[in-house]
C-alpha cells in the first residue's frame, strides 16, 4: 500500500481513467476499495494482482538507522523513511534491533531504487564517521551564548539532521571593536600561538605521510560548527571548556549564503587556466565490494565556447587526476566573535593515474569518463549512479584497511587473487547536475581559495556553498631544511619552529582572517 501511495497518484489514476471506476486506497486498513461497475471492479483487481507481483524486495544494511534508535531520535529515522518513500517510490522496513532492513520497490521502478540505496548508503558514511574534536582560542574565564542556527539554514540541512535543534556558539562583540581588515578583540590577545597545537592534532600520526608515493595537502574550510541541544530555553552561558564537556552531537555545515559575491571581489589564482572548467568530486565505494575501498578524489577540466556554453566536447575533456584518500582527519577551530568557524583538515592520497602501472591508466580514465560521456555535454544533467574501477594492487596492499571485508553479496565484484588491480564499484556523487561540482580558484592574500556552489542532492539538501584555503605540505623541504636561526627571526615567530609549522602559522592566520572577512562581508544578512 505504501508503494502505491508513492507513486503520487499515478498508478490510481491510471486505473480509474482506463477503468471508469472510483479508487481509494486505505493504508490503515491496508485495503484498495474500487467502486464501480463489478465486471469494471473485478478487471481492477485482476490488475492489481498483476501489479503486485512486480513488487521486489532486497535486503540492505543500514547501520545509520540503528544508531538513531540507539539514540531514541525517532522522529528523524521515521522523516527520512518517509522521505526516502515519497521521494524514489520505495518502501523500506525497518527489522527491529538489526541494521539490516528490506527495501520494496516494483520492478519498473529499479533506477529510482538504486538512487534511494545510494542515499541511504552515503548516510551509513556519513554517521559511520569519527567524531571530530574541537577547540578555541577563547579563554575558560570567558563565556559565550548558544544561538539557535535560523530558519533559512534549517532548510538547507539535509533530512538527517533537518528534525534536530541545533546551535551555534558565539560571543556577542562591540562593532566598533572589530573593524575592517582587523581582528576580534579576545582572537588577537589569546590566538597566537595555537596554530602549533592545531598542526600537531592533525599530524599526530605520521606513519603514512614519509611514503614516498603520499601527498599530504592541509585545507582550512570555512562554516559553522553546530552544537545539539535540546531546548530553546536551556543552559545557554557556556565557556569552551563546559562546552567540551556537554558532549552533544554536532555537525559542520558549509552553507555560506554570500560566498559566490565575495569571491567575485577577488582575483584568480596565478596560474589558474583563463578559458575552461574545472571539477573535483568525491565518489564513495559501494557496500557491495569485496574490500574495503578507499574514497577517491577526482579532478576533471575541459574548455568551453562562448557559442555552446551548455555543450563541451567529450573528445577533449582531461582527466586531471585520480587519487585515493589513505588518511583524513579534521580539527574545528570554533571563531565565536565572528559568524564563521574553521574546520582544519589533513588528506593524505595516492594518485592512482600516477602509480606504476602505467598500462592500467588508459583503463583508468576510460573507465571513470566513458559513464560520464552524456552528463560532460550535457552538463545540466545529474550524474550517472555508478562506476566499476581498477584500482592498483599494489597501492591498496599499503594499506591495511584492505585487508577487510567490507560485506558481499550477490551483486559483489568478484577479483582475482593474482590480478595486479582490484576492480571496484563506486557511486557517483548525488549532486543534481554535473555543474554542480564546478569549482574556481582564487587569490585570498597569497592564499589559493577554492569555490564550489553544490546544487545538492544529499537526502534533501537543495544548495551548499564550500569556501576553502588549501595547503600542500612539501616533504623534501620540511624534512630536510631547520629551523629558521633566532638572528632572522620576527618578532611573532617561534625560533623552535620547524618550516612546516612556520608555513602552517601563516596559513592559519590567512585562514582565520578569511573567516573574518566572510562576516564582515556577510553580517547584514542574518542566517
Amino acid at each position: 500500500m505504501s508503494l502505491i501511495l508513492s507513486s503520487h497518484g499515478s498508478w490510481i489514476n491510471l486505473m480509474s481513467e482506463s477503468y471508469g471506476v472510483k479508487i481509494k486506497v486505505d493504508e490503515s486498513s491496508d485495503l484498495i476499495r474500487v467502486h464501480g461497475t463489478r465486471r469494471a471492479c473485478e478487471s481492477v483487481r485482476e490488475s492489481v494482482k498483476t501489479y503486485f507481483s512486480t513488487i521486489c524486495t532486497e535486503s540492505i544494511d543500514l547501520p545509520f538507522l540503528k544508531k538513531l534508535r540507539a539514540d531514541k531520535d525517532d522522529k528523524t529515522r521515521t522523516n527520512i523513511l518517509q522521505w526516502i518513500g515519497k521521494t524514489y517510490g520505495t518502501f523500506i522496513r525497518d527489522q527491529g534491533r538489526s541494521s539490516m532492513a528490506s527495501m520494496s520497490y516494483f520492478e519498473d521502478n529499479k533506477s529510482k531504487f538504486n538512487k534511494a540505496r545510494r542515499q541511504l548508503e552515503f548516510a551509513n558514511f556519513i554517521t559511520a564517521a569519527k567524531p571530530v574534536p574541537f577547540c578555541s582560542y577563547v579563554p575558560s574565564s570567558t563565556a559565550g551564548s548558544m544561538k539557535v542556527i535560523s530558519p533559512k539554514r534549517v532548510a538547507v540541512l539535509s533530512q538527517l539532521d533537518r528534525e534536530k535543534l541545533w546551535s551555534r556558539w558565539a560571543i556577542p562583540f562591540i562593532r566598533g571593536d572589530f573593524v575592517r581588515d582587523s581582528a576580534p578583540p579576545l582572537f588577537s590577545e589569546y590566538s597566537p600561538n595555537l596554530s602549533s597545537e592545531i598542526l600537531q592534532v592533525l599530524r599526530e600520526d605520521t606513519s603514512h605521510s614519509h611514503q614516498p608515493d603520499v601527498e599530504e595537502k592541509l585545507t582550512a574550510a570555512v562554516g559553522q560548527c553546530l552544537f545539539e541541544t535540546r531546548t530553546e530555553d536551556g543552559v545557554t552561558a557556556l565557556s569552551a571548556s563546559q562546552l567540551g564537556e556537554l558532549s552533544v552531537p554536532r555537525l559542520w555545515h558549509g552553507w555560506l549564503p554570500k560566498a559566490r559575491t565575495f569571491v567575485e571581489l577577488l582575483r584568480k589564482f596565478p596560474g589558474e587556466k583563463r578559458f575552461g572548467n574545472s571539477h573535483q568530486f568525491r565518489m564513495i565505494p559501494c557496500n557491495q565490494n569485496n574490500y574495503t575501498l578507499p574514497i577517491l578524489e577526482v579532478e576533471l577540466s575541459y574548455p568551453w565556447t562562448k557559442n555552446e556554453p551548455d555543450r563541451i566536447p567529450f573528445n577533449e575533456a582531461e582527466l586531471k587526476s585520480v587519487k585515493a584518500v589513505v588518511e583524513e582527519n579534521s580539527v574545528d577551530y570554533l571563531l565565536p566573535e565572528c559568524n564563521h568557524d574553521l574546520r582544519f583538515t589533513r588528506t593524505l592520497t595516492r594518485n592512482i593515474l600516477g602509480a606504476p602501472e602505467h598500462e592500467a591508466i588508459d583503463t583508468l580514465r576510460m573507465a571513470i569518463l566513458n559513464p560520464l560521456e552524456e552528463m560532460i555535454n550535457q552538463p545540466q544533467m545529474p550524474f550517472p549512479l555508478t562506476c566499476e574501477v581498477p584500482i592498483p594492487r599494489s597501492l591498496l596492499l599499503c594499506d591495511s584497511s584492505v585487508e577487510g571485508a567490507q560485506g558481499a553479496s550477490s551483486n559483489t565484484i568478484e577479483t582475482k587473487p593474482d590480478a595486479d588491480t582490484i576492480v571496484g564499484k563506486y557511486w557517483f556523487p548525488s549532486a543534481q547536475s554535473f555543474l554542480g561540482t564546478l569549482f574556481r580558484s582564487y587569490d585570498f592574500m597569497g592564499e589559493k581559495l577554492s569555490f564550489c556552489h553544490t546544487d545538492g542532492g544529499f537526502l534533501g539538501v537543495q544548495r551548499d556553498d564550500h569556501i576553502s584555503l588549501q595547503m600542500l605540505v612539501n616533504k623534501e623541504a620540511n624534512l630536510s631544511l631547520p629551523p629558521i636561526p633566532p638572528n632572522v627571526q620576527d618578532g611573532n615567530t617561534n625560533p623552535a619552529e620547524t618550516p612546516l609549522e612556520q608555513e602552517f602559522r601563516s596559513f592559519y592566520r590567512t585562514s582565520c582572517q578569511l573567516a573574518f572577512s566572510l562576516s564582515q562581508y556577510s553580517r547584514k544578512r542574518k542566517y
